[in-house]
C-alpha cells in the first residue's frame, strides 16, 4: 500500500479527496476521524490505471480489508463520473462568467469613450484629461449613460461661455465639469419641485449662506425636520431668515410644532 501512495501525486490525491468530500466511499467515515487513503477501483494487478477515474477515497481500515478485490458496487463509479461531470460543468460556467465580465468591461469602456467624446463635442473641442476620464467612469457606474448625457447638456447650457473665436473658454469648461456630478445627482432625485430636490437645494443653500459653518449640524437638523413632517416652504423660510446662532432654535421649534400636529 505504501508503494501505491508514493506513485500518486499530492495534487491527484487532493483532487480525489476533494471530489469525494474527504469521505470513505465504502463505509462513510470522514476525515479527520478516519485516516484516508486512495484505492484503485480496478486493481493495478489487473491492469488498473492510476487516474482520477480509477481512484476512490477509502479509509485505511476498508482499504486494508479489501485487498485486491475489484470494486463491484457500480454506484461508487457512477457517483465519481457524476462528480467529474459536475466539476467540468462548473469549469465551463466559470469560463463563461469570465468571458461575460470581459464583454461587460468592453461595453463599459466603449460607453465611457462615447461620453467623453460627447463632452468634447458640447465643449467645442475641449477634451477630458486622463483623470477626467477616470472621474467620468465613476459617474457612469453610478448614473448610467442617459442621465449623464442629459446632465452634460444642462451643465453646458448653464455655464458655457464662448471666446471671441466662438470656442468654449477653458474657465467655463472647468466650471461646467465641476458642476456635472451635482447635476447628475440632482436629476436622480426626481423631477423639479419634488421634495427630494427641494431638500437638496436647501442643503446647498445653507451651506453657501453659512459659509461651511457647522453645516453638518444644520443638515442633520434638516433631515430630522423632514422626518418629522415640517413643510418644505417652512424649511425654506427658516433657511432664508435664520442666522447661524438662531438656526438651531428655529429648527427645533419647527420640529416640535410638527410633532404636536402629528395625530399619532
Amino acid at each position: 500500500m505504501s508503494d501505491k501512495r508514493k506513485a500518486i501525486s499530492k495534487k491527484l490525491r487532493f483532487e480525489v479527496f476533494k471530489r469525494d468530500s474527504f469521505t470513505c466511499q465504502y463505509c462513510g467515515k470522514a476525515a479527520p476521524d478516519a485516516l484516508l487513503v486512495l484505492d484503485h477501483i480496478e486493481p493495478i494487478s489487473k491492469g488498473g490505471k492510476t487516474s482520477i477515474l480509477n481512484l476512490v477515497t477509502s479509509c485505511d481500515n476498508c482499504n486494508q480489508g479489501k485487498g485486491a478485490t475489484q470494486l463491484s458496487d457500480s454506484t461508487v463509479l457512477s457517483k465519481q463520473r457524476e462528480q467529474l461531470k459536475g466539476m467540468q460543468e462548473r469549469r465551463e460556467q466559470l469560463e463563461m462568467m469570465v468571458r461575460w465580465q470581459k464583454d461587460v468591461g468592453n461595453i463599459d469602456n466603449q460607453a465611457v469613450n462615447e461620453l467623453s467624446n460627447y463632452w468634447s463635442e458640447l465643449n467645442l473641442g475641449w477634451s477630458l484629461t486622463e483623470s477626467g476620464v477616470a472621474a467620468l467612469r465613476k459617474l457612469y457606474r453610478r448614473f448610467g449613460v442617459s442621465r449623464i448625457m442629459e446632465s452634460m447638456r444642462v451643465a453646458i447650457d448653464s455655464y458655457q461661455k464662448l471666446n471671441g473665436k466662438g470656442k468654449t473658454t477653458s474657465e467655463s469648461a472647468d466650471i461646467a465639469w465641476s458642476k456635472l456630478p451635482g447635476i447628475c445627482y440632482l436629476s436622480s432625485l426626481g423631477p423639479d419641485g419634488s421634495p427630494e430636490r427641494e431638500i437638496y437645494k436647501i442643503k446647498a443653500y445653507i451651506q453657501k449662506r453659512f459659509d461651511l459653518f457647522r453645516t453638518w449640524e444644520q443638515k442633520a437638523l434638516l433631515e430630522k425636520a423632514v422626518k418629522a413632517g415640517v413643510p418644505i416652504d417652512v424649511l425654506w423660510l427658516i433657511a432664508r431668515k435664520a442666522s447661524r446662532t438662531s438656526w438651531n432654535d428655529y429648527m427645533e421649534n419647527a420640529i416640535s410644532g410638527a410633532k404636536k400636529c402629528d395625530p399619532e
